[in-house]
């Protein structure tokens, strides 16, 4: 009566649903349950339709939906075992390939010990070099002739990240900084 995912540490990180209550994570309805493919990683449901691109049949064996089975940064097909493995996951949910995670963390590691030495732009620099958001995982460089997103340094840690990952100053803040999500939510834990 059960086939438990394969991945159940990942399976706790989203809001889980019954067999019976399963619902597509791209249209959220619970309707057409035989077009529904479920990822054997996260336990997410996915209309067949509803996928870009749509998916014509079944496929055979274990399959895994995008956000588990492609590394977040170069898009590289993760092996199944990669896919499986909850200590591929960088950031909230984002997995990453052996190379990518390497130089994320090779990048992380500098700008703490610059960081702890000095308190210059060695975020900036070491940002720079790794090319990665350390909020979303995804490239800070324009890829494949797009353009790059806005990227912004937090004012406490020198971290370079996407607009759009930040806590930007609001209009009604008074200090007028910049924050990555983590040194915001350091400071939230302060106040």
């Amino acid at each position: 009566c059960c086939d438990p995912p394969l991945n159940f540490e990942l399976v706790t990180r989203y809001p889980w649903h019954c067999a019976d209550c399963k619902r597509c994570e791209c249209c959220q309805l619970n309707t057409n349950e035989e077009q529904m493919l479920i990822c054997d990683a996260c336990d997410r449901a996915y209309h067949m339709d509803c996928m870009e691109p749509p998916v014509e049949e079944v496929p055979d064996g274990t399959w895994f939906c995008a956000d588990c089975g492609r590394c977040a940064c170069c898009d590289r097909r993760l092996s199944d075992e990669k896919i499986l493995d909850p200590h591929s996951c960088v950031g909230s949910m984002r997995r990453l390939c052996f190379d990518c995670k390497e130089r994320h963390r090779r990048g992380k590691r500098s700008r703490l010990s610059r960081l702890g030495s000095s308190q210059g732009d060695a975020g900036t620099h070491s940002a720079k070099r790794t090319s990665l958001c350390d909020v979303c995982v995804k490239s800070l460089c324009a890829c494949e002739g797009k353009p790059p997103k806005m990227r912004v340094a937090c004012d406490l840690c020198k971290q370079v990240v996407h607009a759009d990952c930040a806590r930007l100053p609001q209009e009604d803040t008074p200090d007028k900084q910049t924050y990555c999500l983590t040194c915001y939510q350091l400071s939230l834990d302060f106040h």
